[in-house]
């Protein structure tokens, strides 16, 4: 397979301070492509990875399958629904400044020098080429993770089944406070949860969560908060919220896996957190979950 291929080659040449984290998903579906420009892709990342940590980090590839529904979609609009392959690559190193990040799929861009290599512009059209979608979150001093998304094949059996635990469990009034900066975030996260029986506040950042919070606390209220926001990031607000109120359950989203971050909200206690974008079921679930726990 593609990844274990990759994950022997990396081990192999690679300088011994990178350590080499390999997951694949099980029954993984079939992708219709060429192998070569997939290796490709993967080789340029992989390559990337290893530039941005010379002083050594962690290196994580990962495949896994996707089932992307009309919820997921509506976070990533370049998607349509449908069942896909998701790719990652992701470092711990020095992270790409958002001036440079704007830039890094123009033909011939590179930060590497003169004969160092094209950028990630024959990357990104690889990607497209195979029906797919080419994501980069990163973080300046955390790390950088690309995400490939790519159509699992029609023409098979379906190897890896939706969860077959039925439909996902509905609410019956409860009050949700959904907390990020992205538009796309939050109404997606209301209309899932304002059909599945439950209410729902919105807020930008932490600020305006403590605010509507204090005007709308109940019994049966959960908390659905983004990582990384203006004003006051999800950990600041966790940390205050657990002094106004230690028994409110509180759910962590991100895009990016700023493990830092998430160690300081798992040592808070949040219920789950959730990996942007979403599907419906996902989402249901861990609201399910945080207001039932040990059901």
């Amino acid at each position: 397979m593609l990844i274990s291929e990759m994950e022997q080659m990396i081990r192999s040449t690679f300088p011994k301070d990178i350590i080499v984290e390999c997951v694949t998903g099980p029954r993984l579906r079939l992708v219709l492509g060429d192998a070569t420009q997939l290796h490709q892709v993967l080789l340029n990342l992989c390559v990337n990875a290893r530039d941005a940590m010379p002083n050594g980090g962690t290196l994580r590839l990962s495949a896994t399958n996707l089932d992307i529904d009309d919820s997921y979609a509506s976070m990533l609009p370049e998607i349509t629904p449908g069942q896909y392959v998701l790719l990652e690559v992701g470092d711990t190193g020095s992270g790409i400044s958002p001036k440079i990040l704007e830039r890094i799929f123009d033909p011939f861009f590179t930060t590497k020098g003169v004969g160092k290599g094209a950028g990630l512009s024959s990357v990104h059209g690889i990607v497209k080429s195979h029906g797919g979608l080419f994501k980069v979150a990163s973080e300046c001093g955390v790390g950088t993770t690309f995400q490939i998304y790519l159509p699992a094949s029609l023409d098979q059996e379906v190897v890896a089944e939706l969860d077959s635990s039925a439909t996902p469990p509905t609410g019956h009034g409860e009050l949700v406070l959904v907390v990020d900066d992205e538009p796309a975030i939050t109404h997606a996260a209301r209309t899932v949860l304002e059909a599945n029986g439950y209410r729902v506040l919105l807020a930008n950042d932490g600020a305006e969560a403590l605010a509507a919070l204090s005007e709308n606390m109940c019994d049966g209220a959960v908390v659905l908060t983004d990582v990384m926001m203006p004003v006051m990031n999800g950990v600041l607000l966790v940390r205050t919220l657990r002094k106004v109120s230690s028994d409110v359950p509180i759910i962590g989203s991100t895009g990016v896996a700023e493990k830092a971050l998430l160690d300081q909200l798992n040592e808070l206690h949040v219920e789950s957190i959730l990996r942007k974008p979403y599907n419906a079921g996902t989402l249901l679930r861990a609201i399910h979950d945080a207001l039932h726990p040990g059901r």
